[in-house]
């Protein structure tokens, strides 16, 4: 059953995240939380229509407003991970009924799984949306802490000879600063060069969800899939990161309702979408 909280401010999140007891993955247990009569901050609102669209047009922008509670929920869980160790590797969304962001919304998180896998432990987080005591969206993200791999894992390379060309973006170093300012990820890969060398990476990176909203977005507005059916479920894996500044390619599998974004030369795939 989900523990009732009221929302943390920045520096009870801070004393959480110190004073966690992290165990042992065997001792691991579920660990649920659950906040009414919240309200995502005015700087994520007006941030995110400003840099990507409307609130209410995005399922993805339920990452966004419920990142605080996820964290929250986070640092008082007794994961045996590090907390800045975590890698998103998926996300899911599922439309119940349409939901008004600027009204109170109930908010459940929960962390349901830890699983040892050859890639590291991954860790199943799922979230509940409700609005006048009725659900309507859930959102289940898989996080990987890979510092506990077995061995190195490297996905399979994809074919995208007959994959159609929808359109292109240049990202930038800013566009992931001004991102983080909006979603509250300050992770410090996705702030500076420097930063991101300290953990061990050649490049700062954009935020996985960024460009999971600008596929979004972009798909929406295609013209050519104006006329496909509503869909309901988002499904979304990352399979590498996005060092910046790169310029990306949307595709999209003519046989499915998949959607990959590539690097500009096609050797890298960084996210894989499905609509149903």
């Amino acid at each position: 059953m989900a523990l009732p909280q009221n929302k943390l401010n920045a520096l009870g999140l801070v004393y959480k995240a110190i004073t966690r007891k992290a165990s042992d993955l065997d001792e691991f247990k579920p660990f649920s939380i659950r906040i009414d009569n919240y309200y995502p901050s005015s700087s994520t609102l007006t941030g995110f229509e400003e840099q990507i669209c409307a609130v209410d047009d995005l399922v993805s922008f339920t990452f966004n407003a419920t990142f605080p509670i996820l964290l929250q929920t986070i640092v008082q869980s007794n994961i045996p991970s590090r907390l800045l160790g975590l890698i998103h590797l998926s996300t899911a969304f599922t439309k119940i009924r349409a939901h008004n962001w600027r009204l109170p919304s109930d908010i459940e998180v929960s962390i349901t799984h830890a699983n040892e896998t050859r890639k590291g432990i991954e860790y199943t987080i799922e979230t509940k949306v409700f609005q006048f005591k009725r659900l309507t969206i859930t959102n289940t993200n898989i996080m990987l802490d890979k510092s506990t791999a077995q061995k190195r894992f490297t996905l399979p390379s994809v074919s995208q000879n007959n994959w159609l060309h929808l359109s292109t973006k240049s990202i930038l170093s800013r566009d992931a600063r001004k991102y983080a300012l909006h979603s509250k990820d300050f992770n410090p890969i996705h702030m500076s060069n420097w930063l991101a060398k300290q953990f061990g990476l050649p490049h700062m990176l954009i935020h996985g969800m960024y460009n999971v909203h600008w596929m979004l977005t972009e798909i929406s507005s295609n013209k050519e899939f104006l006329n496909h059916p509503e869909w309901d479920t988002l499904e979304v894996n990352f399979n590498k990161p996005c060092y910046l500044p790169a310029t990306v390619e949307l595709k999209q599998d003519p046989n499915c309702d998949s959607f990959g974004l590539f690097s500009l030369d096609g050797q890298s795939r960084y996210v894989i979408m499905t609509l149903s």
